[in-house]
């Protein structure tokens, strides 16, 4: 299927409790850029995200103790025209750092964890090369 998929629309659910607005469109836009490179097939289908844990790093415990970026949510492929599902997956990204090199490792914040996270969902979904 990975090969012959391409997405229509990223569609994006939140359960989680730390997410933002602001941060979730920041994964929508990162999710539809990524998707757009490593999804070229004919079959377009509807991508749901289901946000079900969103953390970024404390720059204080980063500094002191380490700390980390986290987006944990479940994926499906889903056929637009009969609402089947066609595809699903649980895809985790986690960058962590500590020190003054993990505050430059995560200082991307919330463009650098979503931009990680769309990267993670083509390796698994498409099988694509980051």
């Amino acid at each position: 299927m990975a090969a012959a998929a391409s997405i229509g629309t990223v569609t994006i659910v939140n359960r989680s409790t730390n997410a933002t607005e602001q941060n979730l469109g920041i994964l929508k836009s990162a999710l539809e850029k990524r998707l757009a490179e490593c999804a070229k097939g004919p079959t377009r289908y509807e991508m749901q995200v289901s946000v079900d844990n969103y953390k970024l790093a404390n720059y204080a415990a980063v500094l002191l103790i380490g700390d980390q970026h986290e987006i944990s949510a479940n994926v499906k492929m889903v056929d637009p025209a009969t609402r089947d599902v066609a595809g699903e997956y649980y895809v985790q990204e986690i960058t962590a750092g500590g020190g003054l090199i993990g505050a430059a490792r995560l200082s991307g914040g919330a463009g650098g964890i979503s931009s990680d996270f769309a990267t993670s969902v083509c390796r698994r979904v498409f099988s694509a090369k980051a």
